[in-house]
């Protein structure tokens, strides 16, 4: 009976371990401007979500370029425009979108399927998925919400009003 318990306790503090060492595989990211969680790698994408200035997220990857980084908060998942995000790096919050490869974060792909079934299936405009199956790649970067938008030029969005799905 004592083997039977020290073997669970074994197996539990190794699944401990396991699911420890997943959770840290994403990194902890801040806003830094009022920014829109999408359901996609584009500003098109239905609004997931409004996030304020300073938000922490956790930050699963990000695309080529480290444009567009899949993100968490408690209540959702989506993705924010690259140039939003700056990260503690060597005692200071550094853009992501400049710092992404020395940080470390990792690269990757979006598809939405797979995505949208796990994160979305609940939300109105999820029926409409095949509306984006087929989705090109971004070509500019997302305005912030509320309209302030910042001059055009290097990594700032262009001055475009955003999409409201929420």
């Amino acid at each position: 009976m004592r083997m039977r318990v020290a073997c669970v306790a074994v197996i539990g503090t190794v699944a401990l371990s396991i699911a420890s060492g997943a959770a840290s595989a994403q990194s902890q990211a801040y806003t830094n401007q009022p920014v829109y969680l999408y359901a996609g790698p584009a500003q098109d994408y239905p609004v997931v979500a409004q996030l304020p200035a300073g938000q922490p997220v956790a930050v699963y990857g990000c695309v080529s370029g480290y444009t567009w980084c899949d993100v968490a908060i408690e209540q959702a998942r989506g993705w924010v425009y690259g140039g939003y995000l700056t990260y503690p790096y060597q005692g200071s919050n550094v853009p992501i979108m400049t710092y992404g490869t020395a940080i470390g974060l990792p690269l990757i792909t979006f598809s939405i399927g797979s995505y949208w079934d796990h994160y979305y299936r609940g939300r109105p405009w999820y029926g409409e998925r095949g509306r984006w199956a087929n989705h090109p790649p971004p070509h500019r970067p997302p305005p912030p919400p509320g309209g302030n938008h910042p001059p055009a030029g290097g990594n700032r969005p262009p001055s475009t009003s955003p999409h409201r799905h929420l």
